[in-house]
């Protein structure tokens, strides 16, 4: 998925239910961390504030008219984005990164992508066959190194007989496209599947659900948390960390501690990770709370400030003491089926 499908995603789910239907910049990051977005800060701010802002200076040889600024540090969509093949083909392209390491045009696809799919964003069984096809039959490295390998040094006419017929077509690429569209929510997808599978391992018998529970993207302000009983709140972390800084998963993980420890409910409070890393963070890192949270939500920044104060505390610290009261929870031991599949 580009950055600015995400993005778009991102902020469908958040006005969902509002009444002005306005978002800021820092609550498309933090919901975007929350869902493990693997894009760097200042690649989505760009496109929020220049790239897709109607009404920035025009800095970008192409842009898109996604979204307005509509007062200081607020923004509203603009409307739907264009579908495939409408509208002028832009005159250069954008080169957007993904999160894989390889690089998506601006020219294969226009990303509108909704919260919810309609009829025509449907999986087609025959296109999702094709591309697997291409994918199992040959590592993809491979094939694309021995294409690239035979490729050199040919003259047009050579370029034609060995590229006629094979497997990378504009036909191939029409199938990925379709089966990328199609699968563009795969990350809400597995967070509400594991939530669903944990649920009944967890709650105990006469436990009743009070509040409608977030099962995909980042919470509205009316779900604090991704699933509320009358006896627990909890936050789920699906992503799998990986040896290495994992910068945004930390900041992410943290922020859900922060928001469990100050709720003052005598509830229990739960945070479901993967893995034994996410733990060894959060009991262990002497970094600054403070750090880890300055991109978070500025709510959640000033209940911070207001509850702890501004001297300096670290995160193993905060850990020990103002969230010792805090469960994390390793779903690789709540879901050993899928051991295989969360662990890196």
């Amino acid at each position: 998925m580009t950055v600015r499908s995400e993005i778009l995603q991102t902020i469908r789910g958040l006005v969902a239910s509002r009444a002005d239907q306005t978002f800021s910049m820092i609550e498309v990051l933090d919901a975007m961390h929350r869902r493990g977005t693997q894009y760097a800060d200042q690649t989505i701010r760009t496109h929020i504030g220049s790239v897709m802002c109607i009404n920035a200076p025009s800095n970008h040889a192409v842009a898109y008219p996604d979204i307005e600024r509509v007062e200081r540090g607020r923004y509203r969509l603009v409307g739907i984005p264009p579908t495939v093949g409408s509208g002028p083909t832009p005159r250069s392209v954008v080169i957007e990164p993904s999160p894989a390491g390889l690089v998506s045009s601006s020219l294969d696809r226009d990303d509108d992508e909704t919260t919810a799919q309609t009829p025509g964003s449907l999986i087609n069984p025959t296109q999702l066959v094709s591309v697997l096809a291409v994918l199992s039959s040959q590592p993809l490295t491979s094939r694309v190194a021995g294409i690239e390998a035979t490729l050199e040094g040919l003259t047009a006419d050579d370029v034609r007989s060995v590229l006629d017929g094979g497997v990378l077509s504009a036909e191939t690429a029409a199938a990925a496209l379709a089966v990328r569209e199609s699968l563009g929510r795969i990350s809400d997808l597995i967070h509400a599947s594991v939530i669903c599978a944990t649920l009944p391992r967890i709650l105990e018998p006469g436990e009743r659900i009070t509040v409608r529970p977030s099962l995909a993207s980042g919470n509205d302000p009316s779900r604090r948390y991704d699933l509320e009983t009358d006896r627990r709140i909890a936050e789920f972390k699906v992503a799998v960390w990986q040896t290495g800084s994992n910068v945004m998963r930390k900041r992410t993980v943290f922020a859900d501690l922060v928001a469990l420890a100050m709720d003052p409910r005598p509830l229990r409070k739960q945070l479901f990770v993967v893995g034994v890393l996410p733990g060894r963070f959060l009991n262990g890192s002497r970094s600054p709370a403070q750090s880890l949270l300055e991109r978070s939500q500025q709510s959640l920044r000033e209940r911070f400030a207001e509850a702890y104060g501004t001297q300096a505390i670290s995160v193993a610290d905060f850990r020990m003491g103002p969230a010792c009261d805090v469960e994390i929870v390793d779903l690789l031991r709540l879901l050993p089926e899928l051991r295989s599949d969360l662990t890196p």
